[in-house]
Parts: structure tokens; C-alpha cells; sequence
């Protein structure tokens, strides 16, 4: 049913995040903020019910729709999906064509309820759809003023090791708590909006590099002095930013958010608590992200390499691409023993080692945040599919698949690479 049903939804053009694990489909739920919810009353080692159950205060403040579905069309259990937040609830088996008009709506109101609200739901900065009109303005401004004024990215440093040790309860209070500082801090003219998860966009009109980066480094120094509570543990946040000036109406947002991201990352390398200016970007060497193959068909390694070599991945990183005929060969290589980051196509049927032992060991490595894993299956091989999900495979794929559509999922993985 996981299966068919990643494959009927994303026939609609929607991107799909397919799991059978209660901890990645909260997990994705966090991260993704996603469009649409989607969760069976009956799953192998919990219920649809604990999820909705854990995720109800959650739900409150995003906005995002829940459909449960169940072969159990009994009224209670209608009534206690609902109770617990559910928007929708189908009966299995579906009527597959009424199932995607009715989540099609869902994904409708969603993007209209997120282009009518100016602010963010969880943490009341305003919200990136708000952040285009106001930087529109900024350049209006600039255009008939002259004064500069400077975008920064600001991004909660370790905010992963907050939500693993604490839970994302209190990561959610973090956030909000940031937002509620930043606030209080900054000058009535200047504008904070969540970028996205731990990252914020900041902007300071009337403000030149200079006076930015004063700004910026004064409420560091008064945000890590915060403390956090959480039943009897104490723990302080910092931050990380890039900062750009903006003088020239010529400047897309795109090209500001690109430059100060740039400075973002050098803060970040180079130990983060720090603020960096985009002018300084260009002193710091590129990280490199490697990309590995493991398919025991030459052809397909070939293909495979030739594409992921032609994907655009910025000036941040510098890419090095390896194939493996197997996953022996993988494991014996001194190419995976770096402190880089990893991203792997995995064929599911290979001889010696298969597709499926490459990823135990890659889940079980110490340092697994690493890797983000494909895993290419064949259309008959549901059990492996299973198996590759609960192994914490990022994706996967049945051959034969389209080119266009692996890069497609290969770009969406890459903008979970840190």
C-alpha cells in the first residue's frame, strides 16, 4: 500500500516522502512542514492514533491537513480520528480517483491559508512569502534614497543535538524564544522572517556592512548568555550569520540571499557563534560532498555518474563523484573514511553484499548523519522497499525510473545536506 500509493500521488507531481517508521514520519513531519499528512490507523509496530496523538499540540499551530485511512470504517473510530486532529479520514480500499481530488484539496487550502499569512505559524516572525514584498520595498527604497541596507541569514547553531536530547517540543520553544528575543532587540524598522527549520532571514534598512555586523555580534553576545531550561537540565543556544549589504537595485533577492548564505557557511566552517560578511566569502575554501554510486551494471554507473556530475550544487561544495561495482568494495575503499559529507546511490540487488547490507552498515557507522542514501529497487521487490525504509534509507526508486525524475529527488535530498 506504501508503495502504490508514493507511486499514485507523485503521478500528481507531488514530491513524496514514504516511510513505515513512526520516528522518520515525525521526524519528516518537523522538518518538512509538509503540504499534506497522510497516516494508516494500523501500522506494524504502533498506531496511527500515537502519531496523531503526539503530534496534536504540534498541529495546532501548523497548519497542515491530516488525513488518516483505515480498512475500520466503524463510527468510533471515525470519531477518535477526528478528536484527534485528523481533517480527513478514507476507507480502505480507496477509490483512488476521489482519494487524490480530496488530498488535492487539502494541498490547496494549504498553499492558499501559507500566500494569505504573513507570518509564521509557530514562531510569529513573518514568513518567506512577506519576505519578497518587503525586500522589494527595501530596493524602492534604496532606489529613490540611496541608503543601503543589509540582508543576514541567521542560523541556531546544533539546533539537531537540541531536538534529539530534548525533544522537538523544546526545540519548538527555542525557536519561538529566538524570535521573541529578536523582537525585543531590534529596532522597530528592522524585520526578522523564518527562512525555514533553524534558519531566519534579518533585515536592517538604513544599514551599511559595518553597522550590520555591530548589530549582528551585540545580539549574539546577548543570545548565548540565554539560558534554556528543560526539567532539571540547563542548556544555552547560539547562532551562526552571513551578512550582505544591498546597494544596487539590480540585486535579485535570489543573488542577497545567495551571498549572505555563502557567509553563512564560512561562519559555520570556521567554528559558527560568529558573524560573517559576504565579503569575506571568497577567503575560505569550498567542503566537499561525495557522491558515491554502488551499482554492479558498468552502464548504470556510468549514467549515473555523467548526471549527478551536470547537478548545479552552488559554489558552496566542492563535488567528488566514485563508483563501486559493489558494496564491498565501497566498505574497503579509504575514499569513505572522511569527515565529509556523503551522498549515495544504492542499488538494492548487487552480488556478494546487496543493497540492503550497505545500508545496515551505513545506519549502524557511527557517524551515519553522514550519508543520504537512494535506494534503487526493482518494481517487484516490495519486501526490500519495506526493508530499505525501515533501514532508514532517504528515498527510493524503482528501475526502471527516468533520469530527470532521480535528479529531481537528488536536488530535494541535496538541500538536507548541512
Amino acid at each position: 500500500m506504501l508503495m502504490y500509493l508514493k507511486e499514485q500521488f507523485e503521478k500528481q507531481g507531488w514530491y513524496v516522502l514514504a516511510t513505515a517508521s513512526k520516528e522518520k514520519a515525525i521526524t519528516a513531519f518537523y522538518e518538512l512542514k509538509p503540504d499534506c499528512f497522510v497516516v494508516d490507523v494500523h501500522m506494524k509496530d504502533c498506531t496511527g492514533f500515537d502519531i496523531l496523538s503526539f503530534l496534536r499540540d504540534k498541529t495546532k499551530q501548523l497548519f497542515v491537513p491530516i488525513v488518516m485511512m483505515s480498512v475500520d470504517n466503524q463510527r468510533e473510530t471515525r470519531l477518535k480520528a477526528f478528536k484527534l486532529g485528523a481533517d480527513d479520514f478514507f476507507v480502505k480500499p480507496l477509490d483512488m480517483e476521489e482519494s487524490l481530488l480530496r488530498i488535492g484539496h487539502h494541498i490547496e487550502r494549504k498553499q492558499m491559508f501559507n500566500s494569505y499569512l504573513m507570518f509564521d505559524e509557530l514562531t510569529g516572525a513573518y514568513n518567506r512569502t512577506y519576505l519578497k514584498e518587503i525586500y522589494s520595498q527595501q530596493l524602492s527604497s534604496y532606489d529613490r534614497l540611496k541608503d543601503p541596507f543589509c540582508l543576514a541569514i541567521l542560523d541556531l547553531d546544533f539546533f539537531k543535538r537540541i531536538n534529539d536530547q530534548y525533544g522537538h517540543l523544546m526545540g519548538d520553544r527555542v525557536l519561538q524564544a529566538f524570535v521573541e528575543y529578536m523582537k525585543h532587540e531590534i529596532r522597530p524598522t528592522d524585520h526578522i522572517f523564518r527562512y525555514g527549520g533553524e534558519e531566519f532571514i534579518l533585515l536592517l534598512p538604513k544599514t551599511n556592512i559595518k553597522e550590520a555586523e555591530t548589530v549582528l555580534n551585540r545580539l549574539l553576545d546577548l543570545f548565548v548568555k540565554k539560558v534554556f531550561t528543560h526539567q532539571s537540565n540547563s542548556f544555552y543556544c547560539s547562532f551562526s550569520g552571513g551578512v550582505v549589504e544591498v546597494h544596487n537595485t539590480e540585486w535579485p533577492l535570489e543573488k542577497a540571499l545567495h551571498q549572505a548564505d555563502e557567509a553563512l557557511y564560512i561562519a559555520k566552517e570556521s567554528g559558527r557563534q560568529k558573524i560573517v560578511a559576504s565579503s569575506q566569502s571568497k577567503l575560505v575554501k569550498k567542503r566537499t560532498l561525495r557522491m558515491a554510486i554502488i551499482d554492479d551494471d558498468s552502464i548504470i554507473r556510468t549514467m549515473l555518474k555523467e548526471l549527478l556530475s551536470k547537478i548545479d550544487v552552488g559554489d558552496r561544495y566542492e563535488v567528488k563523484i566514485e563508483v563501486f561495482k559493489d558494496g564491498i568494495e565501497f566498505f574497503e575503499s579509504q575514499w569513505i573514511h572522511s569527515s565529509d559529507q556523503y551522498f549515495v546511490i544504492l542499488d538494492g540487488m548487487m552480488p556478494k553484499m546487496d543493497g540492503l547490507e550497505v545500508l545496515q552498515k551505513l545506519r549502524q557507522h557511527k557517524r551515519h548523519d553522514q550519508y543520504k542514501v537512494i535506494m534503487l529497487t526493482s518494481r517487484n521487490s516490495e519486501q526490500d522497499i519495506q526493508r530499505a525504509l525501515e533501514l532508514g534509507a532517504d528515498d527510493y526508486m524503482t528501475k526502471p525510473f527516468k533520469l530527470m525524475e532521480l535528479e529531481a529527488r537528488v536536488r530535494h535530498l541535496m538541500k538536507k545536506v548541512k
